[in-house]
């Protein structure tokens, strides 16, 4: 499954903020709570750490660096193969169709994101 890294409110009058510089590359395993990538505000510069763990993938249409962007837009995604893989598993047990059928595009879209750092398709980004 894939955990959408958005653009956070640093403060409450906070509407955008300036993409500073990312610290971590696409493709680079990341574990929760470490620092991924900087914000600057129009009171600060704040560092952003991850939520979660799992390979961070920065689509080719994200924001670049120096790019102001509103609050609450997608700037990358948190992969966790494993994750794919067990909810892909217990879908294709399932015994109807509809349910193997999204156990083979799960499969197949984290393994395209995995490898090739597209972002997922609607539909696969969720929770973990």
């Amino acid at each position: 499954m894939a955990i959408e890294i958005v653009m956070p409110r640093l403060g409450w009058t906070m509407e955008t903020g300036v993409v500073a510089e990312w610290l971590k590359r696409d493709g680079d395993a990341v574990r929760a709570g470490e620092v991924i990538f900087t914000v600057e505000s129009d009171k600060a510069m704040q560092e952003v750490e991850a939520l979660d763990s799992g390979t961070l993938r920065i689509p080719p249409d994200a924001p670049p660096v120096g790019a102001t962007v509103p609050v609450g837009s997608v700037l990358a995604y948190l992969y966790d193969a494993l994750a794919c893989l067990r909810k892909a598993a217990r879908l294709a047990a399932d015994e109807r169709p509809r349910r193997r059928r999204r156990a083979g595009t799960l499969l197949a879209a984290g393994a395209q994101a995995l490898t090739i750092g597209h972002a997922a398709p609607p539909g696969i980004v969720g929770s973990v």
